[in-house]
């Protein structure tokens, strides 16, 4: 019998792919690992519970249960991979967190020159939005992972609709029953063709019973580089994206934008440059976005002198008032002696305080770039702060402090630029962002290995703690 928690958002529900040999979609041999970072944004210490539930069979491995304490902004890995339990076998999880103070996670996707990650997420709702799912486009295809996180057995349809069209591929839908905390795989690359067509993109939603609820997460598999992503609850009339970039140390960085509305939508991309600078000609204009179709948009494909090239950008996709806009961006490089890529979920709101489980500099030979975002509409104070992730103990010194940030803007921070007297080399960090009062800010962090030819490189989004539920301060 697991402790009641003390906090419902507190619970952090994910899916976790421990190992995937011999599936469709990954590279055959690879053996996958997917630590956790946990992080405490209360103000007391959490007591921390993770449960697994094999995929296979929806079987609870009780023996396996691990419980420790956290305390307040501190962060833990979770390394399924050295649980000692014999019942803990190779293969795929999913797995429950959950605690007595609020929780952040990030879950990394790691193999042999490979990497991907993304958030944990609280309960859900009835629908899940998974705006970009392909089946051998451009030489990607993308597990999906639908996971009931309700506490009764969820009846979940999964619905798969044309990209370019919009219409509905009957032959794809599935119905399926999900027990309690159990996840269900779907890879559309051994899905017959005469189901899921094949060379494609489709945008999925999954829609579970009346007072059911669900998660969702998404692996997109390529030749040479993999990237994830979570799913969408809702959407929101504008979303917020805090970094795409033209030719930038050699990413390009297309979105994916969904409209998860009833109603047609008319989108309207806006370019910032991290200066400030707006690009007025660049972005869609009054683009008429049906229900349930994605709409690509691609920086690279606007000429110089419309938004110039080696550049960062922050980017506000604008609908009308009820809208309900998502979005994924995808960062990928392409270089003759080096490939990666990672995703993000663009934003429909931001929070004074943005919790980031995940920081370092050098630990491993990563590095990690955090990409902070203004999202109110005056000008922000932005204070970032760093706390040891053994001791918990702040670094006073590293971070940006009392920054002025303009809305719609983007400011890059970088951890590696401070002298290791200010933030110790080779080491791993929990991250507070601050705003003041009345401040909506945003935060992606990029988990890069400069030094790596393959895909050691991964992203996530910083994590929201909603005031009443006793924040870290």
């Amino acid at each position: 019998m697991r402790k009641s928690l003390v906090i419902a958002v507190a619970v952090i529900v994910l899916i976790l792919p421990i190992a995937a040999q011999g599936q469709g979609s990954y590279p055959p041999g690879m053996v996958w690992r997917s630590p956790v970072v946990v992080q405490n944004m209360g103000d007391s210490t959490a007591t921390v519970y993770v449960d697994y539930y094999r995929m296979a069979d929806g079987r609870h491995v009780a023996t396996a249960t691990e419980t420790f304490q956290l305390e307040p902004g501190r962060a833990r890995a979770v390394r399924p991979y050295l649980n000692p339990d014999p019942n803990l076998a190779d293969g795929m999880y999913s797995m429950v967190i959950r605690g007595t103070r609020p929780l952040a996670g990030v879950v990394n996707e790691l193999a042999t020159g490979r990497e991907m990650a993304y958030n944990a997420l609280e309960p859900g709702t009835r629908r899940v939005f998974l705006p970009n799912i392909t089946k051998n486009y451009y030489g990607f295809n993308t597990p999906f992972y639908i996971q009931n996180s309700g506490e009764t057995d969820a009846q979940v349809t999964i619905e798969f609709f044309d990209f370019n069209t919009g219409n509905r591929i009957d032959s794809a839908r599935r119905e399926i029953v999900l027990p309690p905390n159990v996840s269900y795989e779907y890879d559309p690359a051994v899905a017959p063709n005469s189901e899921l067509p094949t060379n494609k993109q489709y945008a999925v939603v999954a829609t579970a019973g009346p007072g059911q609820s669900i998660v969702g997460a998404v692996n997109q598999i390529g030749r040479d580089t993999d990237l994830a992503y979570s799913g969408f609850p809702a959407g929101g009339p504008t979303v917020y994206l805090p970094n795409m970039v033209k030719g930038y140390a050699g990413y390009i960085t297309p979105a994916i934008i969904q409209n998860v509305g009833a109603t047609t939508a008319y989108v309207n991309v806006e370019y910032y440059g991290f200066d400030g600078t707006y690009y007025p000609l660049a972005g869609k204009k009054n683009y008429e976005l049906k229900p349930g179709r994605s709409l690509p948009e691609r920086p690279w494909t606007y000429p110089d002198d419309v938004l110039p090239p080696n550049k960062q950008y922050s980017v506000v996709v604008r609908g009308q008032p009820g809208d309900e806009l998502v979005a994924v961006v995808n960062q990928n490089r392409n270089l003759a002696d080096h490939k990666d890529g990672s995703a993000y979920n663009g934003f429909n709101d931001g929070s004074q305080y943005i919790f980031l489980p995940n920081v370092v500099k050098g630990y491993y030979g990563y590095i990690t770039p955090i990409v902070i975002q203004n999202v109110g509409e005056a000008t922000a104070t932005v204070t970032v702060r760093y706390f040891d992730f053994n001791t918990g103990t702040e670094w006073p010194n590293a971070g940006l402090k009392n920054y002025a940030l303009a809305p719609g803007r983007s400011v890059a921070e970088r951890p590696w630029t401070y002298s290791d007297a200010v933030l110790a080399n080779n080491a791993q960090y929990s991250v507070v962002v601050e705003g003041a009062p009345g401040d909506k800010l945003v935060a992606i962090v990029n988990q890069v290995k400069p030094d790596s030819a393959t895909d050691n490189s991964s992203a996530y989004e910083g994590f929201r703690c909603v005031a009443e539920y006793g924040c870290r301060r």
